[in-house]
């Protein structure tokens, strides 16, 4: 077939690695991945891409097939992250080996939860954009679970730096958010 691709030579899959691996990696990590997953998911992404390069129909470019691999990849790990979330919940009931029979719990909170956590996070959305805007990256990645040392590493900052602008951030989140509760009828 004249429109299939050739066979990928090992310089030039190593172009392609070279090419796309850390802007992958920088992809993931805005995403929310941690430094670990997003190595991780670049690594497949391109491995994906390199299985699948006799598919590759070139209507696009090379960089936005791959991307699209990438995303297809981030949601298939989040629906994975999801599917474990849905834990078994012991009940009181018997089986009929004399156990408790395991339910799966329901993963969807009530319309009032929901209600209650979308205001949460507004309320922390918006006391979050009041920060300044180093302790507030710092604050976000801290959020992302990002370890200290990694959000230094990531934000090219000492240790030291990363703690300061997180008790910065912390602070004024408090007064912030202990206000905006005042504000709106609600005790913190």
């Amino acid at each position: 077939m004249a429109d299939q691709p050739p066979e990928l030579s090992e310089d030039e899959a190593r172009r392609i690695f070279d090419q796309f691996f850390k802007p992958l990696c920088s992809r993931f990590q805005r995403w929310g991945a941690t430094w670990e997953q997003s190595r991780d998911l670049a690594q497949e992404t391109l491995l994906r891409a390199f299985r699948g390069m006799e598919g590759f129909r070139r209507k696009s470019s090379l960089g936005t097939w791959i991307f699209t691999i990438a995303l297809n990849l981030w949601r298939n790990s989040l629906r994975g992250a999801f599917r474990e979330d849905l834990s078994l919940e012991e009940t009181g009931g018997q089986n009929q080996a004399g156990g408790s029979a395991p339910v799966l719990k329901d993963p969807a909170p009530s319309p009032e939860a929901r209600a209650a956590s979308l205001e949460e996070r507004q309320r922390l959305r918006t006391a979050l954009d009041r920060l300044p805007p180093k302790a507030r990256r710092v604050m976000e990645l801290h959020l992302r679970q990002f370890t200290y040392s990694d959000i230094a590493r990531l934000l090219q900052i000492r240790l030291g730096t990363v703690k300061s602008h997180l008790h910065q951030a912390r602070s004024q989140l408090k007064e912030h958010l202990v206000s905006s509760a005042f504000e709106s009828g609600n005790r913190p």
